[in-house]
């Protein structure tokens, strides 16, 4: 899922993220913690697009990110929540690691919660199991497309097949009478 492109072979080992690599869209006021969880994804080769209020968040949310990690202190979280795109995974973390802040995030469709000093490993494995199920719901959903495309292309061949049947059964029938 992770493709990365040598630039080139005389120059030092310089990697670039592909398109293909996942976006996440992180959503925290706290500038130091956002930029934080940027610098860690990004070393995981994730695209990242930080934003700082709650109208940008809905805005980036309109790009069809991967995964949002959001923080649940943010103003207008609620608002996030409800206008998120369906399939987008929602993984929320907790400056202050409210319990109570934690169960009404999970009652409202999010899938996980990080504390709040995660190291760059656990963070990284934590987003990881969501841009997996993000990855084959796309799969699916390309699949879903392709499978739609062919029964419409078998429906059509079935028709002028039966057609042509016809057509040589009536023949068949004028050339007996």
């Amino acid at each position: 899922y992770l493709s990365l492109t040598l630039i080139d072979s005389a120059l030092p080992s310089v990697l670039v993220m592909s398109e293909t690599n996942p976006r996440i869209l992180v959503a925290s006021s706290n500038r130091k913690e956002a930029r934080l969880l940027e610098r860690h994804l990004r070393s995981g080769n994730y695209r990242v697009i930080r934003t700082g209020g709650w109208r940008s968040c809905l805005g980036q949310l309109k790009r069809d990110p991967d995964l949002l990690l959001v923080d649940l202190s943010l103003e207008g979280i609620d608002q996030i929540l409800k206008r998120r795109k369906k399939g987008t995974p929602i993984l929320a973390f907790d400056p202050g690691r409210n319990p109570l802040k934690e169960i009404k995030a999970l009652r409202h469709g999010v899938e996980g919660y990080l504390g709040r000093h995660q190291i760059k490993e656990e963070l990284l494995s934590a987003v990881r199991p969501f841009l997996e199920i993000k990855k084959v719901q796309r799969q699916n959903e390309e699949l879903q497309v392709r499978e739609t495309k062919l029964t419409r292309g078998f429906e059509r061949k079935k028709s002028l097949l039966q057609l042509e049947l016809k057509r040589v059964a009536d023949f068949s029938e004028k050339i007996a009478s």
